[in-house]
């Protein structure tokens, strides 16, 4: 199985080198035939079609994508045709920010990072900070996840500092 994560990666970036380093541990642990690509945002649009055809599921990557548009495309599909998504910081902000574009028909739906003036901002700056803390993360029992993890909850390290809109 492939695995596409949708992101434009940078080295330096701390979440993007633990993307990785979580895929390579998953495939080490569960001893699976899976392979992973970085398709950069920018080249979406023009290859759709074969992306569709080449992975089976899709890791919207955290960080500031260079195209949101391909970045949405990606998400649209995935949860059009049911194919495996998962979203990390700022890709389950897009994750979001499709849903409320395309299902809840929030046309204007946007991200404060990158439109801190929009008229309706589903995705918004956080009144405190995460970025270095940790935190309990609770795992859905029965799932992939928690197979994986073999716990109930861990302590992990946030990095973000958006999220959801309460309003």
């Amino acid at each position: 199985m492939k695995i596409g994560i949708v992101g434009d990666f940078n080295p330096d970036y701390p979440s993007q080198q633990a993307t990785n380093e979580a895929l390579t541990h998953s495939i080490k642990k569960n001893k699976s035939p899976m392979e992973y690509d970085w398709i950069p945002t920018a080249s979406i649009p023009e290859q759709l079609e074969s992306i569709k055809t080449i992975y089976k599921g899709f890791w919207i990557a955290p960080g500031v994508p260079e195209s949101v548009s391909g970045v949405l495309q990606i998400i649209n599909y995935a949860r059009e045709h049911d194919i495996p998504l998962i979203g990390t910081c700022g890709g389950f902000q897009n994750i979001i920010l499709e849903y409320a574009k395309n299902k809840l028909r929030i046309d204007d739906a946007d991200h404060e990072e990158r439109n801190p003036d929009a008229s309706r901002l589903v995705i918004s700056k956080l009144t405190c900070s995460l970025v270095g803390q940790k935190g309990e993360v609770h795992i859905k029992s029965p799932s992939m996840v928690s197979n994986i993890y073999q716990k109930q909850t861990v302590i992990e390290q946030f990095r973000c500092s958006y999220g959801l809109n309460p309003e």
